[in-house]
């Protein structure tokens, strides 16, 4: 009989740490939506402030972001530097290849993936535009994230201790 208890407690303790752990997805994906826009933005800024090519640029970036985005942008600054294919294709393989432990949402990765469609066949002030169209994409995505977050925070904690619950009501 006790043995049965532990067990079932343990079931309890599992389902809600899953639960916890899939409302924490939430916030790692407010938190990646937001260190991308901030990246998005140096990109922009760098743009108009050097008019360098986009290579330099994204390698003075890269200086400045966090692990993930650094070697996104170092392998996109590698890539740019020899012109063996175009810039979309190299925009998309880096971002598919490079960004794939981020959790964005779809929406955001397929319009982060044509941002790269878009770049290479405008002038500097109008790649940067797009940049910065891009970031007030991803400001608007964040801030509906952030009214959603609570809400779905505490119905994945509901929903993995009912979870338990219903398991171990089984079980006895």
């Amino acid at each position: 009989m006790y043995l049965k208890m532990v067990g079932c407690l343990g079931i309890v303790a599992a389902t809600s740490g899953y639960g916890y752990s899939r409302g924490m997805e939430y916030q790692r994906q407010i938190t990646d939506t937001g260190e991308l826009q901030r990246v998005i933005r140096q990109l922009a800024g760098e743009m108009e402030y050097t008019y360098a090519p986009l290579a330099q640029v994204c390698a003075s970036v890269s200086r400045r972001c966090s692990q993930n985005y650094r070697i996104w942008l170092e392998h996109l600054a590698k890539e740019l530097e020899m012109p063996s294919r175009s810039l979309a294709i190299i925009w998309e393989r880096c971002c598919e290849k490079d960004l794939e432990c981020l959790l964005l949402g779809s929406e955001e990765r397929v319009r982060l993936q044509e941002l790269g469609m878009q770049l290479g066949s405008l002038d500097k002030k109008q790649e940067m535009q797009i940049f910065l169209q891009y970031a007030e994409f991803l400001e608007e995505k964040r801030g509906i994230l952030l009214k959603e977050i609570q809400e779905k925070r505490r119905l994945c904690n509901l929903l993995g201790v009912t979870a338990g619950l219903f398991l171990t009501i089984l079980i006895l």
